[in-house]
């Protein structure tokens, strides 16, 4: 129970910022898109090492998901690492996602992704 009260805060603090970020660095004033996505042991899909191929293609298969929505925030959960963030970032949308806020947490990591259009 406090691992989810926990992740709850973490999600809307980096909301938060990030909304803030957004609108400072001159974001458009409008509608903010934000998605938030459990990948579960990403890209590995297991607490096993999955193969280099099996890494892209899931990588590509949550890109296919997560390109149409546009996001403007992107909150991801489970993800391996820093840089499985990226190369999803870069798959959805080369250069345009960077990893702004991240927390680790044993052998999972917390992320979040903003668009810095």
């Amino acid at each position: 129970m406090w691992k989810m009260k926990v992740t709850a805060w973490f999600i809307a603090v980096v909301l938060v910022a990030m909304l803030a970020s957004h609108l400072v660095s001159g974001g458009t004033h409008g509608t903010v898109r934000c998605t938030t996505w459990n990948l579960e042991w990403f890209p590995n899909g297991s607490a096993r090492d999955a193969s280099p191929e099996e890494q892209n293609r899931r990588i590509t298969d949550a890109a296919t998901v997560l390109k149409p929505l546009h996001p403007d925030i992107l909150l991801l959960q489970e993800v391996r690492d820093y840089a499985a963030c990226n190369r999803l970032g870069d798959a959805i949308e080369a250069g345009a996602y960077h990893v702004k806020f991240a927390q680790h947490s044993r052998n999972r990591f917390k992320a979040a992704l903003a668009d810095n259009k």
